[in-house]
């Protein structure tokens, strides 16, 4: 299935569970990209790398299945990621609850909108990936396609790198 069929309607649309989770993520994220400054949002992205490194080379996976105690090991393996994700973002921009929402009159809006963009679409093909396994292919075609196969999560994965060397260099700019 090519994603331009689906985008133009060939295929029938059906809001899923997995559509929701999407719409959610991307919502929570620019909730708090537009509450925090740039600074943190770096942060942010930041962590979701750090943890994304420490599941991939976590060297105590036997520990953890003696301790799941029949839970989900990839379901385990999810949790410590986005808790690990959480504990760095708290570490490195000092506080995750320092959140106010200032006005948006000073605040760079398309810089935020494409950093939100760039770690909420990072973020959510991370979770839907083979790496954790928890979905197990039940995923629908659209949420697959554009955040599940491996083009997707590379395209994903590269997007707040290019989104941060933008938004440095429009800031420059102004």
């Amino acid at each position: 299935m090519d994603i331009l069929q689906t985008l133009a309607g060939s295929e029938k649309f059906v809001l899923t569970w997995d559509i929701a989770v999407v719409i959610a993520v991307f919502l929570i994220i620019f909730l708090y990209a537009f509450s925090v400054n740039k600074k943190k949002l770096h942060m942010f992205v930041l962590s979701i790398y750090a943890g994304f490194a420490f599941i991939s080379l976590f060297p105590f996976w036997n520990e953890v299945v003696g301790l799941a105690r029949g839970a989900s090991v990839q379901f385990i393996s999810l949790i410590l990621f986005l808790g690990f994700v959480f504990l760095v973002n708290f570490a490195l921009s000092g506080s995750i609850f320092g959140i106010s929402f200032p006005k948006l009159k000073n605040k760079p809006v398309f810089q935020t909108t494409l950093l939100a963009t760039a770690a909420s679409g990072f973020l959510t093909s991370l979770v839907f990936s083979d790496i954790f396994g928890v979905f197990g292919g039940n995923l629908s075609t659209i949420t697959e396609q554009f955040f599940a196969q491996d083009i997707a999560q590379f395209v994903w994965a590269t997007t707040p790198i290019v989104a941060v060397f933008v938004s440095r260099k429009t800031s420059k700019t102004e």
